[in-house]
């Protein structure tokens, strides 16, 4: 699997600038899971194994951007100018990495009309997270044990702290996994 950075940082003595590609072998690298959790690094591909478009995204909540509002659901395209923040709005769960589907589904359409409820699999625009996510042991279970979804991630989609999803894995009686590199790999 490829991945781009995300934020630029070095590597092996050479600097990695934003945006670069870096093939599979970063996985085995001792830092990975790190640069991965941290946002250094980013998957090419989502869960489902379609391809993020480099420079595109889709707006999760509303937020202004550029002097411009974005909407839940509208398409955002800066692959002719980058922001500085745009893996922090990503990881802060402003805006999500658009597929090539995403793309697909945009293409002859205004920014303003491609909405949440126009992609696959959506259910319509949320605003912002659900209301103390984190507190529903159906989604923790789901997400962390059949999952496998890492607490950074569930962190974005819930709006809240690691420690709070820390907590929450432990009153609900979820083993947690160990930190770092599972072994064997």
């Amino acid at each position: 699997m490829d991945y781009r950075v995300g934020i630029p940082f070095n590597m092996g003595g050479e600097r990695l600038s934003r945006g670069a590609t870096i093939g599979p072998e970063i996985e085995q690298t001792r830092n990975f899971r790190a640069l991965l959790e941290d946002g250094y690094i980013i998957r090419k591909f989502d869960r489902t194994g379609d391809q993020h478009v480099d420079g595109c995204y889709i707006a999760l909540r509303n937020f202004t951007g550029k002097n411009r509002h974005y909407k839940p659901g509208e398409f955002i395209d800066l692959r002719e100018e980058g922001w500085r923040n745009e893996v922090r709005l990503v990881n802060a769960g402003y805006m999500k990495y658009a597929t090539q589907s995403d793309l697909d589904n945009h293409e002859g359409l205004g920014p303003s009309t491609l909405t949440l409820s126009t992609l696959p699999g959506s259910a319509g625009p949320p605003t912002r997270p659900p209301a103390k996510l984190w507190k529903d042991e159906v989604w923790l279970r789901k997400r962390y044990v059949v999952e496998k979804a890492s607490i950074p991630e569930m962190e974005a989609e819930a709006g809240c702290a690691r420690s709070t999803l820390w907590q929450a894995l432990k009153d609900a009686k979820i083993e947690t996994r160990p930190r770092g590199r599972p072994k064997g790999s």
